[in-house]
């Protein structure tokens, strides 16, 4: 280790190393990119190249065609974010629109449930009384079949009576002729009798 760290000393103080180091060093003082190192010439610098520094112009081209590209992308991707942005407002816009009508469903939802609650709790109320009028209503269905029943034996009976009636009109009917017959032979036979007596009469007078 003592050898080696001799000879890089010696290498350092005598030999082309050391103008090497001095060139890569001259080259990073100046900021010259490596052109120094490759060229082994200094170029000509002003005093403002030395104020801002020096890079080879190749690579400020580099560096200008770099600078143009990011340019072009931060321009593309402001486009794409101005984009994107009107994209995420009119999804809020849509976002808070379907919310109010999601909330104006669940108000309805919950107004209708309501609704059908208080039904539900009113006719719960109700049924007995609904059970009451349901049985009233059979009453009234049985009685009324009842009646109709009866009503349906009254009118086969006054058929009856009827037909009955009918008869009866009709054996009035023919004792009325038959008397009529009757006292119509009384009195042929009544007449022919007091003819009979006038003669006998006449014939006594004489």
């Amino acid at each position: 280790q003592e050898v080696r760290a001799k000879c890089e000393q010696a290498e350092g103080t005598l030999s082309y190393g050391l103008y090497e180091r001095f060139r890569r060093r001259l080259d990073f003082h100046l900021c010259a990119g490596g052109t120094i190192e490759r060229s082994n010439v200094v170029p000509a610098m002003t005093a403002a190249d030395y104020e801002r520094g020096y890079v080879p112009v190749f690579e400020v081209e580099e560096a200008r065609k770099d600078e143009e590209s990011v340019s072009r992308d931060i321009t593309f991707h402001v486009g794409k974010l101005g984009d994107a942005q009107q994209s995420v407002t009119v999804l809020k816009a849509e976002l808070f629109e379907v919310e109010r009508e999601r909330g104006e469903l669940r108000r309805e939802v919950a107004a209708q449930r309501r609704r059908t609650d208080e039904w539900w709790e009113h006719h719960k109320k109700q049924l007995p009384a609904y059970c009451q009028h349901l049985d009233n209503l059979r009453q009234e269905e049985a009685a009324s079949a009842t009646m109709r029943r009866q009503l349906e034996a009254e009118k086969l009976e006054a058929a009856a009576v009827s037909r009955s009636e009918e008869a009866a009109l009709a054996d009035l009917a023919a004792a009325q002729r038959q008397l009529q017959t009757q006292e119509t032979q009384i009195d042929q036979v009544l007449g022919h009798a007091e003819d009979c007596a006038r003669e006998a009469v006449e014939l006594e007078r004489r």
